[in-house]
């Protein structure tokens, strides 16, 4: 068993810090903002105005009655989410925001988690 002999913390931490990884290291499934393509038409998504023509003319979610194109992030560390009704699409990710901006959170609440077991373990 991979952690046979580890004490108790001791699997805590190694599992935080392999689910840590994780989260932190995958990449998003989309392309870059500065890279989306559909149509044979490449888009520069890099701001508000830009993600919703993109959504407009490479999805057909041109701002009618809630749809809408969503800019979240910095440039060049972004996302854009298409959104018409109760559908989000994610239209494309920049990798600096998938790995800085989304993971982050997930991130730190394993972290705090596996700080805790260990602080834990140390009062025993």
């Amino acid at each position: 068993e991979f952690t046979k002999g580890l004490t108790s913390p001791m699997k805590w931490l190694t599992l935080c810090l392999l689910l840590s990884a994780v989260a932190f290291c995958c990449a998003a499934d989309k392309p870059p903002c500065t890279e989306f393509t559909k149509n044979d038409n490449t888009y520069q998504v890099t701001d508000q105005a830009s993600c919703r023509a993109a959504c407009c003319n490479a999805e057909g979610m041109c701002g009618g009655a809630g749809e809408i194109g969503d800019w979240n992030g910095v440039t060049p560390n972004g996302m854009c989410n298409c959104k018409q009704g109760g559908t989000n699409r994610d239209l494309c990710v920049d990798p600096g925001y998938s790995a800085a901006a989304s993971r982050a959170p997930l991130f730190g609440v394993v972290s705090v988690v596996a700080l805790l077991q260990i602080f834990a373990f140390m009062r025993n």
